[in-house]
């Protein structure tokens, strides 16, 4: 179909169709990765129990927009509200908050 005249034409042909694969899938995922976006829930309950000191994270130590999402669920009527702004990775990663020297439980929900 294709003839080259040098052999290095060849392998520049290979290595211009691998890029244009790598950079279709590529593609491919970001697009898949943007329309596939799940809704996720925090969920916050005042508890006794008694967390490990890792499992706990201060309220301080969060960003402002985690901070906000947090203080929407606790003045929420159900205690959960939807993450809209906010990475949900410290609460993934911590099972409660410290919040004016009360312990929460909190999780995260994906629909």
């Amino acid at each position: 179909m294709f003839e080259f005249d040098e052999p290095y034409q060849r392998d520049l042909a290979l290595i211009g169709l691998g890029i244009l694969v790598v950079l279709l899938c590529v593609g491919a995922f970001v697009f898949v990765s943007e329309t596939n976006q799940s809704t996720r829930w925090l969920t916050v309950d005042e508890t006794d129990t008694i967390y490990p000191t890792e499992e706990v994270v201060a309220f301080e130590s969060m960003t402002p927009a985690q901070q906000r999402t947090f203080k929407a669920a606790l003045a929420d009527p159900e205690n959960y509200v939807e993450v809209t702004n906010a990475s949900t990775k410290v609460w993934e990663d911590h099972r409660a908050v410290r919040y004016e020297n009360r312990t929460y439980e909190v999780e995260v929900a994906v629909t």
